[in-house]
C-alpha cells in the first residue's frame, strides 16, 4: 500500500467532494477551500513519495488534511498580525477621518473611547 493507493483515493469524485466539504466547512470561501484542498492533495502525494510504505490509506490522507489547516490557520493568523507601513498609514488616516468625523457631528469635541488608539 503507499502511493498508488492515495492517487486511486484522489482519483474518487466522492472522495474529493469529503475532501472539499472539509475545506469549504472551515474557510467558509470556495476560493480558499479549492485552494486548501490542492495544499493537501500536493502534500499528501509528496510525503506519501518519500514514505511508500503507509498502512492506513485513508486515515493517512486525513491526518495530512487536519495538519495542513492547522499550517493553514498558524500562517494566516501570523499574516493577520503583520501589517505592512502602507497598510498601517491607512488605518491611521481612516482612523483620523472616524475621529474628525465624530467630533464635528457633534460639536464638542466628545472623547470617545477608541480615541486613545
Amino acid at each position: 500500500m503507499g502511493y498508488e493507493d492515495i492517487i486511486k483515493q484522489f482519483g474518487s469524485q466522492e472522495f474529493l467532494d469529503k475532501l472539499y466539504g472539509f475545506a469549504y466547512k472551515r474557510c467558509s470561501d470556495s476560493h480558499t477551500a479549492e485552494d486548501l484542498c490542492s495544499e493537501i492533495i500536493v502534500k499528501a502525494l509528496s510525503s506519501a513519495r518519500r514514505n511508500p510504505q503507509i498502512e492506513y490509506v485513508h486515515a493517512y490522507i486525513w491526518a495530512v488534511a487536519h495538519r495542513v489547516y492547522a499550517d493553514f490557520c498558524e500562517k494566516r493568523r501570523i499574516d493577520g498580525e503583520r501589517l505592512t507601513m502602507d497598510e498601517f498609514s491607512v488605518f491611521k488616516r481612516a482612523k483620523r477621518f472616524a475621529f474628525y468625523h465624530v467630533d464635528t457631528y457633534f460639536k464638542s469635541g466628545l472623547e470617545i473611547g477608541w480615541r486613545s488608539l
